[in-house]
């Protein structure tokens, strides 16, 4: 029996960054408050237990309505892949959201830069339909948008700076 594929949609970013940077910006919670939601908006992480079966729990305010997400954390691999989903509870048993998914993050160094690829999965077509009409999807571009110029920034100020050139 052939197996089907979930729907999905990837994504894939080229960052000025070392692996390490962009792991950061995907696994530490002060990087993440910085874009993981589209401006205006705001909102706080309250846990953010990466390891396989931890927990990150965060919500979006001052919009409507306020959004209370709950992610678990399936596969963590430092520095190359970080997969999640809103599909399971803790006690791995199908959640309630309306819109299930699983995020996978993949993490390849090239050089001094970093691949990042991110694939969305969803339980069904209709489910990837509706992501994609309001404009979740779009809002994911942008917010990576943002992670990539944090974690760019970040590389850049950490870096020495060049040595001057020697006077003639």
């Amino acid at each position: 029996m052939a197996t089907k594929k979930l729907p999905h949609k990837i994504e894939t970013r080229l960052i000025n960054a070392p692996t390490e940077v962009v792991w950061e910006s995907l696994t530490n919670k002060t990087f993440l408050e910085k874009w993981w939601w589209l401006k205006p908006a705001t909102g706080f992480i309250s846990s953010l237990d990466v390891r396989p079966g931890g927990l990150f729990h965060y919500e979006i305010n001052n919009i409507e309505p306020t959004i209370n997400a709950d992610f678990i954390f399936i596969e963590v691999i430092k520095n190359q892949r970080l997969v999640m989903t809103n599909a399971l509870t803790r006690e791995l048993k199908p959640t309630l959201s309306a819109v299930p998914e699983t995020i996978i993050f993949q993490l390849k160094p090239k050089g001094t830069l970093t691949e990042l690829s991110i694939d969305v999965l969803t339980r069904d077509f209709d489910s990837l339909q509706w992501l994609w009409e309001n404009h979740y999807l779009a809002a994911w571009y942008y917010c990576l948008d943002t992670m990539q110029v944090i974690a760019e920034q970040f590389t850049q100020m950490r870096s020495p700076s060049p040595t001057p050139p020697a006077q003639p």
